[in-house]
């Protein structure tokens, strides 16, 4: 195995699902009801967005992509880290889960205080 500083955003969300497995259906969906809000207000999200390093535009695109993906592997998300990893975190994409993967354990009241923790070691910087 590679030192973390080496991982990257597949290696790191693989590696999170390959350690939890039983809390994935609820990130998943969690993803899925962030990407259906950043698209419901769009409208409200531009009088707020203040983001310089990317537009609104390439993050509702982000959250489009992140649904297309759920909504496309559906179930077999939970069961493959493979697959899991590589649709949803592979390069621009991570932009998205990555953040939303954060705010998940720090806004969630999660009982697996682990999960927590492997999230905040794999992904805060």
């Amino acid at each position: 195995m590679k030192p973390i500083e080496q991982l990257t955003n597949v290696d790191r969300a693989k590696l999170l699902h390959d350690l939890f497995p039983k809390e994935m259906p609820q990130l998943i969906d969690y993803y899925l009801g962030c990407s259906e809000y950043v698209q419901a207000h769009v409208e409200d999200l531009k009088k707020t967005w203040d983001n310089p390093l990317m537009t609104l535009s390439v993050w509702v695109r982000l959250a489009e992509y992140a649904e297309q993906m759920i909504k496309k592997h559906g179930e077999k998300l939970h069961k493959s880290s493979r697959l899991f990893s590589e649709q949803l975190f592979g390069g621009y994409s991570a932009m998205f889960t990555r953040h939303w993967t954060i705010q998940y354990v720090t806004t969630q009241q999660k009982a697996n205080r682990h999960f927590t923790s492997a999230v905040e070691m794999l992904f805060l910087p």
